[in-house]
């Protein structure tokens, strides 16, 4: 099930490691191995697969109108961001496929 997010990709050492490089309309699924992120329309298609291996950690954040997941992982974390209570569901979704999640889920 694909879920509408903001996607910021950070890389580190980069000139934009500090800000990374955001794709506003985006979707995401949480699938059995991976989390596959993708724009369906801009400008062309952009996508992102981080192996769930490859997640040190989920940390998950209450915002004023929803919230975000922050994917922790060695190679620059990727920032899912959400209307709603979508960064819940995502929160559960990797936790059941044993990624150690953090923060504020109520």
């Amino acid at each position: 099930m694909p879920f509408f997010c903001g996607i910021v990709h950070q890389h580190p050492g980069g000139t934009l490691a500090k800000a990374g490089w955001g794709w506003p309309l985006s979707r995401v699924e949480v699938r059995e191995k991976d989390v596959h992120a993708y724009t369906p329309v801009l400008l062309g298609r952009w996508t992102l697969d981080v192996p769930h291996v490859e997640i040190n950690e989920a940390v998950v954040r209450r915002h004023r109108w929803g919230g975000k997941v922050v994917l922790r992982r060695n190679d620059g974390d990727v920032i899912l961001s959400t209307m709603g209570g979508n960064f819940t569901r995502i929160g559960s979704l990797l936790r059941e496929k044993g990624i150690r999640v953090t923060g504020d889920q109520s």
